[in-house]
């Protein structure tokens, strides 16, 4: 199975890129998108005017750029119209009325991914495509038909979504399975070209991924994770490198 590390990533996202960080000022005045896609996966990328400068679709945008960008299109075989609807489809099941869970926010998650894996995890060099595969569609889709509310709420008043999942992650679990209940539509289903093996693995990372952005667990996954990667070559993340 092929990892990130076996190839080069694009032009854009090395980690010896030399371009400058994302600067508000500069790209006010710059109405090229590609100026504005090629900053994706910067620290500071401003989601909120991305969105208003590509018709309030950055999920859309910015989703087929990294699915590109990323090789997993060609990697996966995947059919451009296909990504296309299951983004469309994802981002329309976002409530955009919402202040805060909505398929802006979904974006920028998307985004801070995006940093993690050119400043981070690609320098780790263990990530396998189907595993990035999983990340980027989790992230963009981890938050999706959010209702507004949380999950003690929904506990506390008794709502069906908690019966139905017993009270336990309620939207997360809800999130995940709306996820791949557009996926396994043919029109959306970006992964039909993977083996019953990937598949399964795929499944696996992007329900996990999905269900770990509970808050209740936030800290102990925090707590883990900088535990993981000061283990390895001595490496520490107070450090600004």
């Amino acid at each position: 199975m092929k990892k990130l590390s076996d190839h080069a990533l694009p032009k854009a996202h090395k980690l010896d890129k030399k371009v400058a960080s994302f600067n508000p000022q500069t790209f006010a005045k710059d109405k090229n998108m590609e100026l504005w896609l090629s900053a994706i996966g910067d620290w500071n990328f401003d989601t909120l005017e991305f969105s208003n400068r590509c018709g309030k679709e950055p999920m859309l945008q910015m989703g087929m750029h990294i699915y590109n960008d990323l090789g997993l299109v060609q990697t996966f075989n995947i059919d451009e119209n296909v990504l296309g609807e299951f983004l469309r489809t994802a981002e329309d099941k976002y409530i955009r009325e919402n202040y805060y869970h909505n398929n802006i926010h979904a974006a920028d998650v998307t985004n801070s991914s995006m940093f993690l894996l050119s400043n981070g995890l690609y320098k780790r060099g263990s990530m396998a495509d189907i595993e990035v595969l999983a990340l980027i569609t989790a992230s963009l889709c981890h938050d999706i038909a959010h209702p507004g509310l949380n999950n003690a709420f929904l506990v506390a008043s008794k709502h069906p979504l908690a019966f139905k999942y017993n009270d336990s992650s309620v939207l997360e679990n809800m999130h995940a399975s709306t996820t791949f209940v557009i996926l396994k539509n043919a029109r959306c289903n970006i992964l039909q070209t993977l083996t019953k093996e990937d598949f399964i693995k795929f499944r696996k990372i992007c329900i996990d991924l999905i269900l770990a952005t509970d808050l209740q667990q936030h800290f102990g996954k925090v707590k883990t994770f900088k535990e993981i990667m000061e283990s390895e070559e001595g490496l520490n993340m107070e450090e600004d490198e």
